[in-house]
């Protein structure tokens, strides 16, 4: 229950008033080009067996605080064995991206695949680092 009132903390402390800029869907679509697109299709429609697609997904539209953990610890860590049969690919967890690209990135799905579901802001993803463990490339 504890950890259950430390995730709603981190959303609503750290969620975002206003929709996203332009400059953060532009910095988040680049950002899916280069990291995820070729496994999730430039389109997010993923690859049928292989890769999940990105469009309305339920990780993608739902709790942020789930889709920051896959992004910073990868999906071998939290989900289920059930999900993990219906793909072959496993994703890693990033170890190249900052707190601000994971943002923009996430951003950038929520928006354009997630029908405008909320922003993520770097907040969020510094404290779900906190929370949860993952690779921190903010750190030296």
């Amino acid at each position: 229950m504890a950890a259950l009132a430390g995730l709603l903390m981190i959303y609503a402390k750290s969620a975002p008033a206003a929709g996203p800029s332009q400059n953060v869907l532009d910095t988040g679509s680049r950002l899916y080009g280069d990291s995820c697109g070729s496994c999730h299709g430039a389109d997010g429609a993923g690859v049928p067996g292989d890769s999940p697609p990105m469009q309305n997904d339920p990780l993608v539209t739902g709790n942020p605080v789930t889709l920051i953990r896959v992004m910073t610890q990868g999906t071998a860590k939290i989900t289920s064995q059930q999900e993990k049969s219906l793909y072959t690919n496993t994703m890693p967890a990033d170890y190249h991206l900052s707190d601000d690209q994971i943002a923009a990135l996430l951003t950038y799905m929520r928006h354009d695949f997630g029908g405008n579901a909320s922003p993520i802001t770097a907040d969020q993803v510094t404290q779900v680092r906190k929370q949860y463990g993952g690779f921190d490339s903010n750190q030296p």
